[in-house]
C-alpha cells in the first residue's frame, strides 16, 4: 500500500450478511509486513486487526509504502471463505494507488488551457484487483508493479466545450478484436473477464483539439516502455497480442509552438456526435475471496496497493 489514509470495509459475503446469517460469514484478519508502517484503527472495544462480518470496517493509516496481508478465516471447518472487501482512499496521497510523482506544477502564470486540465483522472480495471482511479500523469501498474489492464475510462470534469477524447481498445481472445469506441467519461474495455487490453488508441477531437496534446507511456508484457505524444497516439506490443501491463496518460495545454508541432503530426478530428457525461465512480474492489476446500487452512491473500 502507498502512504496515506484508507478505509477497509467488509462489504458482503455469499455465506451470510448482517441481516440473514452473519455467523456463516468468514472473518477477516489484517496484518502488515512491518507493524510500525501501518496503524490499524477499529471501533472502540473491537479488535484492531479483525473484521467479524459484513458491515465491519477498519481505518488504515499508512506512514510509508508497505504490504498488507489479508487472511480469510471460515466460521467453521469446511465453511465458506467468500468475502468482498472495498479499500477506499480518503487522502490525496493514497489516491494514486500505484505510485505518485513529486513534481507539482505551480498555478501562477499558467494559461487557460493548462488550468482546464486540472482534475483529470484515469480509471482502470486491473486484473485480480478491480477498479483503481489515479490522477493523470501517474502510472497505472507499470514497470514497478506490472499487472494486466482490462479497461480504462478518462474522467475530465472540467473538460472544455468543443473537445472530446475518443478511446479505442483491442483485446486478444479468440483472435484480435476491436471493442466499441468510448468517449470521455465512458469505459473502454471489459471487467472481470480475464481479457487484458492488447492495443489502445487515443485521439483528440473537436474545435479545441489544437489547444491540447496527449502524452502517453505504455508497457506491454515482455517489451520496453513506449512513449508517444500528439493529438492521436496508438500503442500495442510487438505482435499486437501482448497484454498491457502499465499505462501513464496525461493531457496538457500547449503553447503555439507545441500546437504547430502537434498539427503537423495529426489532423484535428471532427467532434463525434455521441457524447457521454463524466461519471463519478468510486470505490476500489480489493478482492473476492477464493473458495476453499474442506480440511485446508486459510491462505493469506496479499494486496500490494
Amino acid at each position: 500500500m502507498t502512504r496515506g489514509l484508507f478505509i477497509l470495509r467488509y462489504v458482503a459475503s455469499n455465506a451470510g450478511n448482517s441481516t440473514t446469517n452473519p455467523a456463516a460469514a468468514p472473518s477477516i484478519k489484517v496484518s502488515s509486513h512491518d507493524a510500525k508502517d501501518v496503524d490499524l484503527i477499529a471501533w472502540p472495544g473491537a479488535s484492531s486487526n479483525e473484521l467479524l462480518g459484513p458491515g465491519d470496517g477498519l481505518v488504515l493509516r499508512v506512514s510509508r509504502d508497505t504490504t498488507i496481508a489479508i487472511e480469510v478465516i471460515p466460521s467453521r471447518a469446511g465453511g465458506s471463505v467468500d468475502a468482498e472487501l472495498h479499500l477506499e482512499p480518503v487522502s490525496r496521497l493514497a489516491h494514486g494507488g500505484f505510485g505518485r510523482s513529486n513534481n507539482v506544477a505551480p498555478a501562477v502564470g499558467r494559461g487557460a488551457s493548462q488550468i482546464e486540465v486540472d482534475g483529470i483522472e484515469i480509471l482502470a480495471h486491473v486484473s485480480r484487483r478491480g477498479d483503481v482511479v489515479i490522477p493523470a500523469g501517474e502510472w497505472i501498474c507499470g514497470p514497478e508493479y506490472p499487472m494486466a489492464i482490462e479497461g480504462i475510462e478518462i474522467r475530465w470534469p472540467n473538460r472544455p466545450r468543443g473537445l472530446e477524447i475518443t478511446t479505442s481498445v483491442s483485446v486478444s481472445k479468440n483472435g484480435l478484436r476491436n471493442l466499441p469506441v468510448a468517449m470521455t467519461g465512458a469505459f473502454a474495455g471489459t471487467r472481470g473477464r480475464a481479457t487484458p487490453l492488447t492495443g489502445i488508441e487515443l485521439s483528440l477531437a473537436g474545435e479545441r483539439a489544437g489547444d491540447f496534446i496527449l502524452r502517453s507511456d505504455a508497457l506491454f508484457l515482455g517489451s520496453a516502455v513506449q512513449s508517444k505524444r500528439g493529438r492521436s497516439v496508438s500503442m500495442s506490443g510487438p505482435s499486437g497480442r501482448e497484454p498491457l501491463v502499465g499505462l501513464r496518460l496525461s493531457i496538457d495545454g500547449v503553447s503555439r509552438g507545441d500546437a504547430a508541432q502537434a498539427a503537423s503530426a495529426a489532423p484535428i478530428q471532427e467532434l463525434p456526435k455521441s457524447r457521454s457525461n463524466w461519471s463519478a465512480g468510486g470505490r476500489v474492489r480489493v478482492f473476492r475471496g477464493l473458495k476453499q476446500r474442506e480440511g485446508t487452512s486459510p491462505n493469506p491473500i496479499r494486496n500490494r496497493a
